[in-house]
């Protein structure tokens, strides 16, 4: 590894009880080339566990100033983060490929690659890294770049107090635990919840009887799980299956759609309703749902064969869906079924309008859903009320 992308580490002693932040500071500055140190006194009234913070986290600087860089390592040897440093973007993005990092500071303005387009790039490839842009100057246009491009945590401006900055990556870390904390708490619950699923399904018995009847109350258990999440979804279900009857679909099919569509988001089960937007701040991870809930569903004994119903319901007839891209006939016409449900009945039920309305405003869409499907819909007016 260069001297850009050197790893420094210092240990500090253990402590019996909760440490103030460590008590000196510096102030960087990067205007005129100038780095100025300044030694402070303690922050007033702000306890923290500051090893506890530290241990097994690390943090990567990135600027293109050499002194800036030994002051960050410097005013953070007296805890147990694990340092790196790199003097450019590339440096950078190759420290994160290798290493596990915690927290980005980085400056803005650096030739090449600026840090707004370094967080870019970090917030696709690695997106649990806490991103944090400094700069000698407050700029609104770079502001606004930093955020809207690379979805800064902190936008903090030259100079500062190191141990603003310190405090800064604490709070940023105590959340991200926080958040890391309650999605552990949710996946424990998923897979309670499918545990006991799962245990339902491996005790259905071998007669014909025994089987229906465990399907039954397979289905009616997981129906209550989901619905608990998910607005509407026994409605959505409720329809699919009345779509799928309309197209000719015999029972089998049907009851493999009504799974399917009750189980489409389990994963997302314990999600805020912000986190299971597509636009909101974890869009990576609503992205990759439809497949997580067909893992789900293909091992649960009798449900195994919704799953690509599950995985494709985010398709869209024309190409442009996720998770690949599929068109047309290519999307099994279970996952079409219930993408265009889903469509209606957010336009029944969210806007409130009526079911021509609807039609006519779902074949707008261009060549989002699939147009036989979108005819036979038409044809079912009367028979499904939203609310």
């Amino acid at each position: 590894m260069s001297e850009s992308m050197s790893l420094e580490m210092e240990m500090v002693p253990e402590l019996d009880k909760p440490a103030k932040i460590p008590g000196s500071a510096e102030t960087a500055s990067g205007v005129d080339g100038q780095v100025e140190d300044q030694i402070e006194g303690p922050v007033e009234g702000v306890q923290v566990s500051w090893k506890q913070a530290a241990r097994e986290r690390s943090i990567l600087f990135v600027d293109d100033d050499e002194r800036f860089l030994n002051l960050c390592v410097r005013r953070f040897a007296g805890t147990e983060y694990v340092l790196y440093t790199a003097d450019c973007a590339e440096n950078a993005l190759a420290v994160l490929a290798s290493e596990k990092i915690d927290v980005l500071v980085s400056d803005m303005c650096m030739p090449g690659t600026s840090g707004a387009e370094l967080m870019h790039e970090v917030r696709k490839n690695n997106p649990g890294v806490i991103r944090i842009i400094v700069s000698g100057r407050f700029d609104f246009t770079d502001t606004l770049e930093a955020i809207n491009k690379g979805h800064v945590d902190h936008y903090i401006t030259k100079p500062f107090n190191d141990k603003d900055l310190k405090l800064t990556i604490y709070r940023a870390l105590v959340q991200k635990e926080q958040r890391e904390a309650e999605e552990n708490r949710r996946r424990q619950r998923r897979e309670n919840a499918f545990q006991r699923a799962r245990e339902l399904g491996q005790s259905v018995a071998k007669s014909k009887q025994e089987v229906g009847r465990a399907y039954d109350q397979s289905l009616e258990l997981l129906t209550r799980l989901v619905a608990r999440s998910s607005s509407g979804i026994a409605k959505r279900a409720d329809l699919c299956v009345l779509l799928a009857e309309k197209l000719g679909q015999g029972e089998p099919f049907s009851k493999q759609i009504r799974v399917a569509a009750l189980m489409q988001d389990v994963s997302l089960v314990g999600m805020s309703p912000k986190s299971q937007s597509s636009g909101s701040g974890d869009r990576e991870a609503f992205r990759q749902h439809p497949c997580e809930s067909a893992e789900l569903v293909e091992n649960l004994t009798p449900f195994g064969m919704s799953a690509d119903m599950i995985r494709y319901h985010h398709e869209r007839f024309d190409g442009k869906g996720f998770p690949e891209g599929r068109k047309g006939e290519e999307i099994p016409i279970g996952a079409r079924i219930i993408s265009l449900v889903n469509g209606y009945y957010k336009l029944r039920k969210g806007k409130g309008i009526s079911h021509a309305d609807a039609i006519e405003a779902l074949g707008s869409l261009e060549d989002r859903y699939d147009p036989r499907l979108l005819m036979a819909l038409a044809n079912l007016e009367g028979s499904f009320k939203p609310r």
